[in-house]
């Protein structure tokens, strides 16, 4: 049951996968010395410096924090847009585009399957959007939930991680399911590279929350 049955390293073997992989022959070691083994053991600066990969850290329904190290990226053929893909040793995946999480599989609970979201989003010309977004979820066997999302900019912040100080743009949006008669807010931060350094998104209503911070980005 992973976070919380097990809720401690996200180790990763070799993984090779699309246009991009990383090997992680000594990850086991350096991920053990690295970091922490309990939840309420506190990940510190040192920790997280010492990962030589591309990590995140994320919460999910507001569990403990896990850090997770980037697997391998691809391009998506519909959006063109690079979907870094997050695994756990055990076949957990987060897939993200631009800090928007995509796709999760394994994860206890519930899972997005799949989202449908216009290209527009990924344009950066303006975060004042309003659109129809299509979700596919489990339990449930849920699919094509049409919400109805918009967007706005909110305010500028400083947001400071483990490693890093950005100044960023707060983007929240208002999901709304309305068949379901269900509404959620996400949250995301951006900084001035247009990349999203924080969020904090509703996958599934009412099941599935996930809070997102990158800490140490990709690269191609």
């Amino acid at each position: 049951m992973l976070f919380y049955t097990k809720c401690a390293l996200l180790l990763l073997s070799v993984m090779t996968m699309g246009g991009c992989s990383q090997k992680f022959s000594d990850i086991n070691a350096t991920l053990n010395e690295a970091l922490f083994g309990l939840p309420d053991v506190p990940i510190s600066k040192q920790s997280v410096q010492s990962i030589p990969y591309a990590s995140i850290k994320v919460n999910l329904n507001d569990g403990p924090s896990i850090v997770m190290v980037l697997a391998f990226a691809d391009t998506d053929p519909d959006s063109g847009q690079v979907m870094l893909k997050w695994m756990s040793e055990d076949g957990a995946m987060l897939v993200t585009q631009n800090g928007r999480i995509i796709k999760t599989l394994n994860l206890y609970g519930a899972n997005l399957l799949h989202i449908e979201l216009p290209s527009t989003i990924y344009e950066g010309k303006s975060h004042e959007l309003s659109y129809d977004a299509f979700y596919d979820w489990q339990p449930g066997y849920s699919y094509s939930q049409k919400a109805s999302v918009t967007s706005k900019a909110l305010e500028k912040a400083t947001i400071t991680s483990y490693i890093w100080n950005k100044e960023t743009t707060l983007i929240e949006e208002t999901v709304e399911f309305i068949d379901l008669g269900i509404k959620h807010q996400n949250q995301y931060y951006y900084d001035a590279n247009n990349t999203v350094v924080k969020s904090n998104q509703w996958l599934v209503p009412n099941k599935l929350n996930i809070k997102y911070e990158l800490l140490k980005p990709y690269h191609e």
